[in-house]
């Protein structure tokens, strides 16, 4: 009987010990993330809304591909001419316009730099100009 508790005890000390290692390097790992992984949040961030509109007749302007500085990726003005870019915090934001359509009333391309003293958060306009 003794031998079998005996052996009971060692089994579940190593089950035990088992459980605490892996609760301690799960521990480890969260505490590194928490410590060193990037944080985001609205506060780090930017974000910059605008619409995009025709300088002849005043009228947003469909599928123009809006893109800033050195942010991946760009986006396309939806019906309304409007469009949302998002930037870590910066002192200046450069943005890019150009009309993606095969046309050929198709619009000039523009860049703009927004300053972020100045950018309270209402929407930007910007004017494209036909060749």
């Amino acid at each position: 009987m003794k031998a079998v508790q005996r052996k009971l005890r060692v089994v579940w000390g190593k089950l035990i010990y088992r459980v605490l290692v892996g609760l301690g390097l799960t521990s480890v790992a969260f505490v590194f993330q928490a410590c060193y992984a990037p944080y985001y949040s609205a506060s780090y961030e930017r974000c910059i809304s605008g619409e995009v509109l025709s300088s002849k007749t005043q009228k947003p302007i469909q599928g123009v591909r809006v893109w800033g500085g050195h942010e991946p990726g760009y986006v396309e003005t939806d019906e309304q001419g409007r469009f949302h870019l998002h930037f870590p915090i910066a002192d200046n934001y450069p943005i890019y316009f150009a009309d993606q359509s095969d046309s050929i009333a198709a619009y000039l391309p523009k860049d703009t730099i927004i300053s972020d003293a100045k950018y309270e958060g209402e929407i930007i306009t910007i004017y494209l100009n036909q060749p």
